[in-house]
């Protein structure tokens, strides 16, 4: 059997199931934040029956299919290779790990950013910026093979280990 992460409206879109090709068509898995697990969500016998069942439960017609995790963390283009930066629009349903960093921040009156408030839960003094947390972050993912989202918000943002 393979997997397969199913994959819409790229790169903004990773709907919150999954995909087994068996012999006769596809097992289907969706995945409950809740509980952190992917449950049973159907079958369908074909790609085309894949496609329509993705048009009803989320109103999206194209459907491609990914056998791993890296293919579609490469579709989410980042200056850093193990972090996955998706904005406010993006849906990335995936088992969370734990909270590694967070910041919030403002604009000065000609326009500037600066920190109101960074928290850091990993070794190492607290980072000065947030160019250098992103690039200690990078390090820390790189050197344990893990793979970090970077979810922001109106004016913060937080980052957090994935799992595939």
């Amino acid at each position: 059997m393979e997997k397969y992460y199913i994959v819409t409206d790229i790169p903004r879109w990773l709907p919150c199931e999954r995909a087994v090709k068996t012999d006769s068509g596809y097992m289907l898995y969706k995945f409950d934040p809740e509980t952190n697990t992917y449950t049973d969500s159907g079958y369908v016998s074909s790609f085309g029956d894949l496609q329509l069942v993705m048009l009803f439960r989320y109103d999206i017609k194209s459907v491609i299919l990914l056998r791993s995790f890296e293919e579609v963390a490469k579709m989410f283009a980042s200056s850093w290779p193990r972090i996955i930066r998706l904005a406010r629009a993006d849906v990335f349903c995936i088992k969370r790990g734990d909270v590694l960093f967070g910041v919030k921040w403002d604009y000065d009156a000609e326009g500037d950013v600066f920190i109101k408030k960074m928290e850091w839960w990993l070794d190492g003094g607290e980072p000065k910026t947030i160019g250098e947390a992103l690039a200690r972050l990078n390090e820390y993912a790189e050197k344990h093979n893990k793979w970090i989202v970077l979810r922001e918000w109106i004016k913060e943002a937080t980052a957090y280990e994935v799992y595939p």
